[in-house]
């Protein structure tokens, strides 16, 4: 998770859900990184943070093997992306979408 706070987590921007194998992967991966974003988003509204840092999306990911989703909560609605194969040459788009992210929080952050 990425949060703003010192030691205990205070405002989540980005939740990661563990790793799951390619290979007999037990539960929903996509369910458990949407539901650790709704936590995420109601401590956001309800734990004292900014009017801004409430109304921000939460972002998410979750990886089956080589593939990297990404998601993103938005008040009531999310989008999940399509896979990302990180053993191609899509590492550098995962990349760049993590990147992408740092620079978000840090406006965040800024402001």
């Amino acid at each position: 998770m990425v949060a703003r706070g010192w030691r205990e987590p205070e405002i989540p921007y980005f939740c990661l859900q563990k790793y799951k194998r390619d290979k007999d992967p037990n539960g929903a991966p996509a369910a458990q990184v949407l539901a650790a974003m709704l936590v995420a988003q109601h401590l956001n509204a309800n734990d004292g943070g900014s009017a801004q840092a409430r109304e921000h999306a939460i972002y998410g990911c979750y990886i089956v093997g080589r593939m990297w989703y990404f998601v993103v909560l938005s008040g009531t609605e999310y989008a999940m992306s399509a896979g990302y194969n990180a053993a191609r040459d899509e590492i550098f788009e995962v990349f760049a979408i993590l990147k992408s992210l740092k620079h978000i929080i840090a406006e965040w952050n800024a402001n």
